[in-house]
């Protein structure tokens, strides 16, 4: 095993995944590694003393998060004011608008991706809201999808 090998794993190791039997031996005999896994762990107490020192929430504020966990809120994007005003929009025009917005979604779930893959390993709670916002995204893109499909194929509002 190499050094390069071992730096990948750290992260699961400081937090107690078990390592293979190579792992193990290769941290034993490597100084570089040893002190790597050093700081590592040091960095962990150091994040697990901030937590509990300073960033202990209020009450009310956990029950704040709690209720904002369990409550749907309505939401009005911008597509809805488009959609509301569509009958006052030239039709290449607005249908051009719905093409540019689909692009400017996949763009953005592109970039999340990207950033979730780069910045591996998350914490759950993490891979939660990038799987959050991913899916809002990929939503919003099957929807304007249909809508353009379903608006190509009707007259336009005379």
């Amino acid at each position: 095993m190499r050094c390069e090998d071992v730096a990948r794993l750290l992260p699961e190791t400081v937090e107690g995944t078990p390592v293979d039997l190579a792992m193990q031996t290769h941290i034993e005999s490597c100084l570089r590694c040893q002190a790597e896994l050093a700081r590592y762990r040091r960095m962990l107490r150091a994040l697990q003393q901030l937590r509990t020192r300073f960033l202990e929430p209020s009450p009310s504020l956990l029950a704040q998060t709690l209720a904002a966990l369990g409550t749907v809120r309505r939401t009005y994007p911008s597509v809805s004011l488009g959609m509301i005003n569509w009958p006052s929009l030239e039709r290449d025009a607005a249908l051009q608008a719905l093409h540019a917005r689909r692009e400017a979604i996949e763009a953005e779930v592109s970039r999340l991706n990207t950033i979730q893959v780069d910045q591996q390993p998350l914490p759950d709670f993490v891979e939660a809201l990038f799987d959050h916002s991913i899916g809002q995204l990929e939503a919003e893109s099957d929807w304007v999808t249909r809508t353009l499909e379903y608006m190509t194929t009707k007259p336009w509002l005379e």
